[in-house]
């Protein structure tokens, strides 16, 4: 962990997640003390670490894993904020292209997933590895927040070979799941 002070970044502690995984995503909810990582390789898991003074690592919670609502690796995960502490965090699930949502706050219920379709101009996606929340009003299109997403196949009409991005109003999230 780093500090951003004054004179620059500082390092703060170091720690160990595990020996036969691979750290793919991570993210930390300031409001609610909590890192979130996502884990694949091996185990495949999506984590929440409670950051105390002490800077103790060695209870995660587990989130979700492959043995229940993630398909194969969960790679990029985010936090979206509905207030000060409340909100969802999100992992996206490459296996089957979808994203999870759970709750922002302990114990982390699962809420659902959703996948980012094809219309007549832009192609689905799929093989997701990073993503992005924002809970800023964008105007008229964007109303709730922006939903950025990395997709890892660009396979329109004429079949581009590129990555892309793709942006999702997330007011369009929150009312496919009913949240």
């Amino acid at each position: 962990m780093w500090n951003y002070g004054p004179f620059g970044m500082t390092l703060i502690t170091t720690f160990n997640n595990g020996n036969a995984t691979q750290s793919e995503g991570c993210v930390y909810d300031d409001e609610n003390r909590t890192l979130f990582i996502s884990e694949e390789q091996d185990r495949g898991i999506l984590r929440a670490y409670k950051i105390n003074n002490e800077l103790d690592f060695s209870n995660p919670i587990i989130i979700d894993n492959r043995s229940g609502n993630i398909d194969d690796d969960p790679e990029g995960v985010t936090v979206y904020k509905s207030s000060e502490k409340d909100g969802y965090v999100i992992v996206s699930s490459q296996g089957d292209s979808s994203f999870n949502i759970y709750n922002r706050q302990e114990p982390y219920n699962y809420l659902g997933s959703f996948k980012v379709g094809s219309n007549k101009d832009i192609d689905n996606v799929n093989d997701t590895d990073g993503i992005d929340v924002i809970n800023f009003n964008f105007g008229n299109k964007y109303p709730m927040g922006l939903f950025v997403l990395q997709d890892g196949t660009n396979d329109g009409k004429n079949k581009v070979k590129r990555q892309n991005f793709k942006y999702v109003s997330f007011a369009d999230v929150l009312e496919k799941l009913d949240l």
